[in-house]
């Protein structure tokens, strides 16, 4: 009997028909893992978290929702320091942008197509000059044609 009870547990465990020397781990893979990106919410993700955390009354609730989550509290204070800094400026919480960054991209356009007429600007001086010297050469052609014909 005791002999089944031992099969049984064997066969529960995955341990039915182990070898009976312990096999050895393969070796440990030297080469580093590559980095993940940092996770990116929503704005409407953070301020559902933001008002599931107001609601809670009881000691643990919040780690509880942290858990399931898989939040850091860390993270749940930046989330409250942008919701203070947001409600502050006046601005709608759904905004799911940054408008400084609305003004650095259009800076940086401003600055390209400046270069750009810059450049067009410095073609279009070196053809006026070259067109100068041309009817100058030009008209300094015509005049000895000129004065010699009425030689």
């Amino acid at each position: 009997m005791a002999e089944v009870l031992m099969q049984a547990s064997k066969v529960a465990t995955g341990q039915a028909g182990a070898p009976a020397c312990p096999v050895k781990d393969p070796p440990v893979d030297p080469e580093v893992v590559v980095a993940t990106q940092p996770r990116r919410y929503t704005a409407d993700y953070k301020l559902k978290i933001l008002a599931a955390t107001d609601q809670c009354q009881v000691h643990g609730d919040i780690g509880l929702l942290l858990r399931q989550e898989g939040l850091y509290h860390s993270t749940l204070r930046k989330w409250r320091r942008w919701r203070q800094r947001f409600q502050a400026q006046g601005v709608t919480m759904g905004l799911t942008h940054d408008p400084g960054k609305d003004l650095c991209e259009e800076n940086a356009r401003l600055l390209r197509e400046n270069k750009r007429l810059e450049l067009k600007l410095k073609k279009a001086e070196a053809l006026i000059a070259l067109q100068k010297k041309v009817s100058e050469l030009i008209t300094a052609h015509e005049d000895e044609a000129r004065e010699g014909i009425h030689s």
